[in-house]
């Protein structure tokens, strides 16, 4: 069982003793990345598209026109028009879809570096290991796994997705296009709909310690720390469930901010979700081994046993140095 409780107050400990670093970090590797990202990158075709309602227009087309006839000859006028610029215009339409498609998908990966930077920043604070903004670069040995994990991870939750997002938008078009709006078809949409949010979620929770354990040994393949999750994370989904709602207010104040408030909650959050993969982690290995941790090892609510009662990182390794020296002396 996961005491969510206790990870939160350490998290909030280790927030308070590295807070601008964490804050710094955030902005730069998480928030910055998904402003790029959402502010999007497309081009507009709009001048296009005016360019060929004012050839369609000047042909002499009518809206009043109720002869199919006339409407046809309009129309060849107005493609025999069009068509000296269409190559260009299709060749522009196809130029900036590739450019778009290229700067997204780099901001993209942009992001699942970020991301990942951070969340190995955060294991190694909650660890009780000092931070700073250059901790980001840790992962520059494998960010290139980093890039395909977090891509491969998004893919697998998206193959979890579609197979009831599709019929459910398949069924609002043609509830939508048929003219008559059907409370069962209505009602059935929004079943496949939730349904594969649902999907989502479970699978995004499955796939949650899959950074962490590359995080913590590198020479590991992308499939094979999925897969290991996913085996970790049985039993603990529901857990999980709650321990996200349990930050609801949290959300709400970030709503209330503007997202102001995102620079503190979300590295709080972080931190929080280092400490229950800690937790999972512990309780893991206790249940393989069938034996009480070590001094020195993770404590069952994922706060290390060696930080529960110390509060200055400097004390933190004092302490441990101790632990080893007591083991070692013989009897």
């Amino acid at each position: 069982m996961i005491d969510r409780k206790a990870i939160k107050a350490y998290a909030r400990q280790v927030l308070k003793r590295n807070l601008w670093p964490l804050i710094g970090a955030f902005a730069l590797a998480v928030l910055l990345p998904a402003v790029c990202l959402g502010g999007g990158s497309g081009f507009s075709n709009a001048g296009t598209l005016s360019d060929l309602n004012t050839y369609s227009y000047g042909s002499g087309y009518s809206s009043d026109l109720s002869d199919l006839q006339q409407a046809g000859d309009a129309l060849s006028e107005a493609m025999t028009e069009v068509a000296p610029v269409f190559p260009i215009v299709i060749g522009a339409l196809i130029f900036g879809l590739m450019v778009g498609l290229i700067i997204g998908l780099v901001l993209v990966a942009i992001s699942y570096l970020g991301e990942g930077a951070y969340a190995r920043m955060s294991l190694m604070a909650y660890d009780g290991v000092p931070v700073q903004i250059n901790d980001l670069l840790g992962i520059k040995g494998y960010w290139l796994k980093v890039i395909g994990l977090y891509f491969m991870i998004t893919l697998r939750i998206l193959m979890w997705m579609l197979p009831l997002y599709i019929p459910g938008l398949i069924l609002i078009l043609w509830n939508v296009l048929s003219g008559n709006l059907n409370i069962f078809v209505s009602l059935l949409s929004g079943v496949f709909i939730l349904g594969s949010i649902l999907h989502a979620i479970k699978a995004s929770l499955l796939y949650l310690l899959a950074p962490y354990l590359l995080f913590e040994d590198s020479s590991k393949g992308i499939n094979q720390v999925i897969n290991e999750s996913k085996i970790q994370m049985k039993g603990y989904i529901m857990q999980m469930v709650v321990f996200y709602l349990s930050f609801f207010w949290w959300y709400v104040l970030v709503a209330v901010t503007c997202g102001l408030a995102a620079l503190y909650v979300g590295p709080y959050v972080a931190l929080s979700v280092a400490g229950a993969y800690r937790a999972i982690r512990s309780q893991q290995e206790q249940n393989t081994a069938g034996t009480i941790p070590e001094a020195g090892a993770v404590g069952a609510f994922g706060v290390p046993t060696h930080v529960q009662s110390v509060s200055e990182p400097t004390a933190v390794v004092e302490s441990v140095l101790l632990e080893q020296e007591s083991v070692e002396q013989p009897v």
